[in-house]
């Protein structure tokens, strides 16, 4: 069933020494033990699952608790994969510079660029990296809450403040 498949896909992401090779930001997530029954998975999702439109539907963790490692009951909810994505950072890809700076090559100076539906945007070239990273929190926390008034009256209300109140942070 599509209930035991987004549970088993959650107890991988959690526990299987294949995937955390493969992704090793998932290195130290846990499931909670309530979530370990798989009918206990199943009643939880029975009254959290909802559906938007045609999109695919994903269970998250940590948009409600930025920086959240524990699937539980009280941390997840089921989000637009539009939206899930909107959390995506790459941090593992992107080098040493902050979430949305690149350095200029053969320069002192940085770009900030933004990912807006798709299509990765350049913001600019700034002097340093904080500045760079100051242009791509505006736009990145500008656009979340650009995301979440589309989706206002389609999804859960919790969510909706959570994507409106979301900051990004350097650490990100």
């Amino acid at each position: 069933t599509k209930a035991y498949e987004e549970w088993l896909a959650m107890m991988k992401r959690c526990y299987d020494k294949k995937v955390h090779e493969i992704n090793p930001t998932y290195l130290g997530v846990i499931v909670d033990e309530y979530f370990h029954n798989f009918q206990n998975y199943c009643k939880w999702r029975e009254k959290n699952y909802y559906e938007v439109d045609d999109e695919i539907m994903c269970l998250d963790k940590d948009i409600m608790v930025k920086g959240n490692k524990i699937y539980s009951p009280s941390t997840c909810i089921f989000v637009p994969q539009t939206i899930n994505n909107l959390f995506v950072n790459r941090k593992l890809h992107r080098g040493k510079e902050l979430v949305g700076v690149g350095r200029v090559t053969k320069s002192d100076k940085y770009m900030a660029r933004c990912n807006i539906r798709g299509k990765n945007i350049y913001l600019g070239v700034f002097n340093t990296e904080k500045e760079a990273f100051d242009k791509y929190k505006s736009v990145k926390e500008e656009y979340i809450k650009q995301i979440a008034d589309e989706y206002k009256d389609k999804i859960p209300y919790d969510l909706y403040m959570a994507l409106y109140s979301w900051e990004i942070e350097e650490g990100d």
